[in-house]
């Protein structure tokens, strides 16, 4: 079907063709046909009780996939998204290029977002499931380790897939001085529940905050180990491209002290 207003399209195909310069989330760009848009969908589930979707349609500029021209639904589209017999509209967050919802998190049971349209083609079968919720069993939280120390880190139950462990921390340093850091620690393929890390002075190597990083010797950091299970789902082949992601993630927070010199 084509859209309505010509001049619109017009103006899509200029957009398509030419790329844009910069991402625009602020022009309000109505949708063109659907088979020239990409439609990225995210969800994350930080509990065991709500998955928190969210998506945009967009075109790669010609600086590549971060240049992005983003578009808004037309009067008569409707975005939204089910699991069983739930479904929840997804609406336009404030002035922003993202259509969320809230729905309840089930383990291993399809979702569909879908996209109805008007006056052109609609995108009613972009999928995944979600793994179902998960415990981290060890280390207990609080755990105090040092240099040399292994750490191991097992939950239940393993994904049907992947696994990533990684760790966010905060540490005090000598002079009152604090620094945030993030480290990637293990890559699980496939999914075993178990990994072996160690959180150690190699740590320091991975400060964000400040810039430069602080040279004052480290005191401690409270460290938080994040496990998280990822889902890859299939979009509507009515779209030109993009994909649909999901992140499961639980934490435990531990203790790093620097052994002594």
């Amino acid at each position: 079907m084509r859209h309505a207003r010509l001049g619109l399209l017009a103006a899509l195909a200029a957009v398509s063709i030419a790329g844009c310069d910069s991402d625009d989330s602020s022009n309000d760009l109505p949708l063109g046909k659907t088979s020239d848009v990409n439609f990225d969908v995210s969800i994350e589930a930080t509990d065991d009780v709500t998955a928190k979707f969210s998506a945009t349609f967009y075109i790669p500029g010609a600086g590549g996939p971060i240049r992005r021209r983003y578009f808004v639904l037309n009067a008569g589209d409707a975005l939204s998204a089910c699991v069983g017999a739930v479904c929840k509209a997804m609406t336009r967050e404030g002035r922003t290029e993202s259509y969320v919802a809230d729905l309840p998190y089930v383990g291993e049971t399809a979702y569909t977002i879908s996209l109805s349209r008007q006056n052109d083609v609609s995108a009613p079968n972009t999928v995944i499931t979600l793994p179902v919720p998960f415990t981290i069993l060890a280390p207990p939280a609080g755990l105090s380790v040092t240099d040399g120390q292994q750490v191991t880190v097992q939950w239940s139950p393993p994904n049907n897939g992947d696994a990533f462990v990684r760790g966010n921390a905060r540490c005090d340093h000598q002079g009152g001085i604090q620094s945030e850091r993030a480290r990637s620690f293990a890559d699980i393929r496939p999914d075993t529940g178990r990994a072996i890390v160690s959180v150690d002075e190699n740590f320091a190597g991975s400060v964000f905050r400040p810039f430069p990083p602080p040279q004052a010797p480290v005191l401690r950091c409270d460290v938080v180990l994040e496990v998280r299970q990822p889902r890859v789902g299939t979009i509507d082949p009515a779209f030109k491209n993009g994909g649909i992601s999901a992140g499961i993630t639980r934490s435990v927070m531990i203790e790093y002290t620097p052994s002594q010199r």
